[in-house]
C-alpha cells in the first residue's frame, strides 16, 4: 500500500527515499529515461551532481545580502533539497537507509568526546582552475 506508518502514507525524505528505492528495482526505469536509474547507473555522474549541489548550497548559504533575505532563504532551501535527493540516490547505491544514518547521528550524539569539527586541509580554499574539482562545478 505503499503505507510505512499506521498514520498514512510516508512523506518528505521518507517518501522520497520510497520512491528512489522504486526507481532502482524496476527495470523499466532504466529503459523510460529515470534520471534516478541514470545516476545510479553512473558513479561519475552521480559524484558530479552531488559536488556540484553542494557546492551552490554553500554558495546560497554564504550569501550576506540583507535586502534579499527571502530570496536567499529560497535559494538556500531549493539547493538543500537537490543536495538531498542526491544524496539519497548516492546512500541507495550504497545500501544505506535513512534509519542507518539515523543510528549513526543517535550514536554520534552519545558520544563523549568529539573531535574539533575543523574543516579538512585544503576544503576552505577554492580548488585550483583545471583541477577535477573545479571542472564539476
Amino acid at each position: 500500500t505503499g503505507t510505512t506508518t499506521c498514520w498514512g502514507r510516508a512523506t518528505g525524505l521518507a517518501a522520497l527515499a520510497q520512491r528512489i528505492a522504486a526507481q532502482a528495482a524496476s527495470p523499466d526505469a532504466a529503459r523510460g529515461g529515470s534520471y534516478t536509474a541514470r545516476l545510479l547507473a553512473d558513479p561519475a555522474l552521480l559524484r558530479a551532481k552531488l559536488l556540484e549541489e553542494a557546492g551552490e548550497l554553500a554558495d546560497a548559504c554564504s550569501r550576506e545580502d540583507a535586502t534579499k533575505e527571502t530570496a536567499t532563504q529560497e535559494a538556500a532551501t531549493h539547493e538543500a533539497a537537490d543536495l538531498l535527493y542526491f544524496t539519497l540516490v548516492a546512500m541507495r547505491s550504497r545500501g544505506v537507509t535513512l534509519a542507518d544514518v539515523e543510528r549513526a547521528l543517535n550514536r554520534r550524539a552519545l558520544a563523549i568526546t568529539r573531535r574539533a569539527g575543523n574543516a579538512k586541509p585544503g576544503a576552505l580554499t577554492p580548488p585550483a582552475v583545471g583541477t577535477n574539482q573545479e571542472s564539476t562545478r
